[in-house]
């Protein structure tokens, strides 16, 4: 398996998830005002209220929503902020062809939530990167977890420890229990 080249994108607050809690702020007035008039006015009122409470936490976290670069380099995630680089892991969650949302472990094993989105930059880089998300989708692992392969440079994740990689001089003959290779006969 080929792991795909660099890529890296600017990560900011996002549009889209704006438009999700002003949406959502609107259809949850609507419904106030359509059953308004059917219950009791302190239980709209207290419904008003938590309506707003919740929405301004959210709006409030949506401002304070992370900034920086995500770049993977190849072979591992990388987390610019302001001057601080650190390594991380990212799995993707939601992933909208224009919009992604990833959960991002630092190596201090911080969580933090991003909405990134493709933005008005072209194709190529945000579809490098979507590739390097599916391929990079992984909790971050900390150094000596996996087993390095030198000859071939690349990592052999300790979940499957049952794989072994072959160079291609050897043949790509894999035996199948219950199945007959051709080499076998």
């Amino acid at each position: 398996m080929h792991l795909p080249p660099a890529a890296q994108t600017a990560v900011g607050r996002s549009q889209s998830h704006l438009f999700f809690l002003v949406g959502w702020c609107v259809v949850y007035v609507g419904f106030l005002v359509i059953v308004g008039g059917s219950i009791a006015p302190t239980t709209l009122t207290l419904l008003a209220s938590v309506c707003l409470a919740i929405w301004a936490h959210a709006a409030w976290r949506w401002w304070r929503s992370p900034m920086g670069v995500l770049t993977w380099t190849g072979g591992e995630w990388r987390w610019q902020k302001a001057q601080e680089k650190q390594k991380c892991g990212v799995h993707c969650y939601l992933d909208l062809q224009s919009i992604v949302l990833i959960e991002l472990q630092t190596q201090d094993r911080q969580r933090q939530w991003l909405w990134v989105e493709r933005g008005a930059h072209s194709a190529v880089p945000w579809l490098a990167f979507r590739r390097a998300l599916v391929a990079g989708n992984r909790e971050l692992e900390l150094a000596g977890d996996d087993e390095t392969d030198f000859s071939l440079g690349h990592l052999i994740p300790p979940e499957q420890p049952h794989m072994q990689v072959k160079p291609v001089a050897q043949g790509a003959i894999y035996p199948v229990s219950g199945v007959q290779n051709s080499t076998e006969r």
